[in-house]
């Protein structure tokens, strides 16, 4: 459709912003879930090595998230240096002008490039953005663990009942998820 088109040609514009305001966010981050995670120890009780387990995966993830987000600005920027390099020469590179040793070489169009590092920085940004998803989605799981860990240690129920009470909550964690991602 004629819309489709034209949302895929202006996808660039909210993906610099999207991307800038992330990596922004990104870098402020890790702090506050570091914060959370001591929170979640020492005040609440929560289990230390499942709180540890979602801290590093959290930190991975978002270290990852920041490289990509990175990249996609770096590859913006190839791309609008292309998109101007392809207005001021849309022919591409004159080969009658060049020297000797370099008239075997081929040279691409601007217009290749910029079409190229477009799919490129696309790429990228639904990447991000499926990681994103994938994130909230194991969050939701193991906060969910982290409070029956804590309504568990509240309630000072025996150890047993607390692992049959885990595996419960995975049982309906897992078939909630399975129906949310269709």
């Amino acid at each position: 459709p004629k819309w489709l088109t034209k949302i895929q040609n202006n996808s660039w514009e909210p993906e610099i912003i999207i991307s800038g305001f992330s990596i922004a966010f990104f870098f402020i981050l890790p702090k506050h879930i570091y914060n959370f995670t001591a929170m979640l120890i020492q005040d609440f009780g929560a289990d230390a090595t499942l709180s540890f387990f979602q801290y590093a995966i959290m930190t991975f993830i978002i270290t990852s998230l920041k490289v990509l987000f990175i990249g996609h600005l770096i590859l913006r920027g190839l791309w609008t240096g292309l998109v101007g390099l392809s207005y001021v020469f849309p022919k591409g590179v004159k080969e009658e002008l060049l020297e000797k040793d370099l008239k075997n070489v081929v040279f691409k169009k601007p217009i290749d490039l910029v079409i190229e590092i477009e799919k490129i920085c696309s790429l990228i940004f639904s990447f991000a953005f499926m990681i994103i998803l994938y994130l909230i989605r194991i969050l939701m799981f193991y906060f969910l663990l982290i409070a029956a860990d804590m309504l568990f240690y509240v309630f000072k129920l025996s150890s047993s009942v607390m692992f049959f009470g885990q595996l419960a909550l995975i049982a309906v964690a897992t078939v909630v998820f399975v129906i949310f991602i269709k």
